[in-house]
């Protein structure tokens, strides 16, 4: 096995969290993309790529609960790591 903290596992998250975001599960898709977040930040630090993916999605679910402040702030750190 790999362990919770690993970036596999990560990737599982995300991948639920899409299929829960497809059927507008918002607050279950949320959680599991803030889970995944925080595993990437524990691996892989703070300014990897996949952690800017990880605001992005985040930020689209802000986004569809109209929640464009918090949107707006995730859609820009995401914009920043990948600068």
């Amino acid at each position: 096995a790999l362990g919770h903290d690993h970036v596999d596992v990560a990737m599982s998250y995300n991948n639920i969290a899409n299929i829960y975001q497809t059927q507008d599960k918002l607050v279950e898709a949320l959680e599991l993309y803030e889970k995944s977040k925080a595993i990437k930040i524990k691996a892989l630090g703070h300014d990897h790529v996949d952690v800017a993916m990880s605001y992005n999605n985040i930020a689209n679910i802000y986004q569809t609960q109209d929640k464009l402040v918090e949107a707006l702030e995730l859609y820009e750190k995401s914009k920043a790591i990948k600068i």
